[in-house]
């Protein structure tokens, strides 16, 4: 998760799976934290992104000062490639104490 919050060109354009907010309740490094819990209990997109106040969705832009004031979400949507999805499940998984498949 958190490489795609470094490589934003990535999760956001190439993978399709990051999203980009104005503004938050928290930084950036608790978002991370708080999405892979609450994910790994099941909850759904839109109730982590209220419980994060995740607001003013923006479009992906290369240029770091932009980026740089923003805040990144990694959606659940399965990317166009698949195998960054498959790294995430893992992760989830492993945060839940899930057995690994």
């Amino acid at each position: 998760m958190c490489n795609l919050i470094l490589n934003s060109c990535l999760g956001c354009q190439i993978e399709g799976i990051v999203e980009l907010y104005g503004s938050a309740e928290y930084n950036q490094n608790k978002i991370v934290q708080i999405t892979r819990k609450m994910r790994s209990g099941g909850k759904s997109d839109s109730s982590i992104i209220r419980a994060l106040g995740l607001k003013g969705k923006v479009p992906f832009r290369r240029n770091r000062k932009y980026l740089s004031v923003l805040f990144a979400f990694v959606t659940s949507w399965k990317g166009s490639r698949g195998t960054v999805e498959e790294a995430l499940e893992y992760g989830y998984r492993r945060q839940a104490g899930s057995p690994m498949q």
